[in-house]
């Protein structure tokens, strides 16, 4: 082998090894909001008690919505009971529309709500093997059409959290879990 080959040699060995080392797994942080589309897809993310910054999820009010329906899921991620606080506020002023907090996997399984709007609770749902999740519904009423922010903040434990919006009155109805039961929560 001449000095020229030896040199690509080494050049390409350099160049797979860099390469190797970007496939490994690292992570993200989000930065943005994520975007949630009124009637559209379930968008999704991970919170955790450890997190510095709370997720946030930017619903845009295209539809110029008076009145939203915030469907939120929790699944547990974490060996411990999971809580998670959602603020509800309108981008503009940055007004608190509602608040609510919900529980997985803890003796106490409960959800608290303050809402300027009627408010749909679905108890936690009961553990199917290892996963355990809890839906809850929020009526918002959108103050003057603007967009709004769902502010999603682990206060025990970890869990991936699913936030859709739907317009109250369009052409997409909520069900609730067959596996869990269904009370109503009213705001002040």
């Amino acid at each position: 082998m001449n000095r020229k080959e030896w040199r690509w040699g080494i050049v390409l060995a350099a160049l797979s090894m860099a390469l190797a080392g970007c496939t490994g797994s690292f992570q993200v942080k989000q930065t943005e909001p994520i975007r949630v589309q009124i009637d559209g897809e379930k968008e999704s993310a991970p919170v955790k008690e450890t997190d510095s910054e709370p997720q946030t999820f930017m619903i845009e009010n295209d539809a110029d919505a008076s009145e939203v329906e915030v469907q939120v899921d929790v699944t547990k991620t974490s060996t411990e009971a999971c809580r998670v606080l959602f603020t509800v506020r309108d981008e503009d002023t940055n007004e608190t529309l509602a608040t609510k907090e919900v529980e997985v996997g803890g003796a106490n399984a409960s959800t608290a709500t303050s809402s300027n709007q009627t408010s749909n609770t679905t108890s936690p749902a009961a553990a199917t093997g290892t996963t355990q999740t809890a839906s809850q519904t929020i009526f918002v009423n959108v103050k003057g059409k603007d967009n709004i922010v769902v502010i999603a903040q682990a206060q025990d434990g970890s869990a991936e959290v699913d936030i859709q919006a739907r317009q109250v009155g369009g052409g997409n109805a909520t069900t609730t879990s067959a596996a869990s039961p269904t009370g109503t929560t009213y705001g002040p």
